[in-house]
């Protein structure tokens, strides 16, 4: 969501990458007009050779969703790889989220076979004093992943 830093976190996730690996990255941004408050897509790619793609990811491996309305606004899953993975930042507890969740995407989840994992970045923001800005949270989050998803490969 525009205003929550998550543009300048994901920046500063490609330089960390950049810098500390030997993986080469890219990144490009789309962003409502409005900016605060609109939607904010993050396209990142991490690889071992250099990258040379001008255009959106549309094959995602992960895909997190920072805003729990965004999933009745916008087909989040759209495109993510058999297997994948999906980050959602809900602020409801388990039973509810299960509730919310559309058909349609619980259905894709499961023939899909996507890895579904759930934080409140929003509470976990708010308890540590650092208010809306979920971003750092769910920057943590993808940098575990990101070692889990590595840590698979070797």
């Amino acid at each position: 969501m525009g205003a929550d830093g998550t543009v300048g976190a994901n920046k500063n996730s490609i330089k960390i990458i950049g810098e500390a690996t030997d993986k080469y990255c890219q990144a490009y941004f789309a962003y409502d007009s409005k900016k605060s408050g609109g939607i904010t897509i993050s396209h990142l790619r991490f690889g071992d050779v250099p990258i040379r793609s001008p255009y959106y990811v549309n094959t995602p491996d992960f895909v997190a969703c920072h805003v729990p309305s965004y999933l009745d606004k916008y087909d989040m899953l759209k495109g993510l790889k058999k297997g994948g993975s999906f980050l959602f930042n809900s602020i409801w507890n388990e039973e509810e989220t299960k509730k919310r969740l559309p058909d349609h995407m619980k259905k894709y989840l499961a023939e899909n076979e996507i890895k579904f994992y759930v934080i409140n970045a929003t509470a976990i923001a708010e308890e540590i004093g650092m208010g809306n800005r979920t971003n750092s949270i769910m920057q943590a989050a993808f940098f575990k992943f990101q070692t889990l998803f590595l840590t698979n490969l070797l």
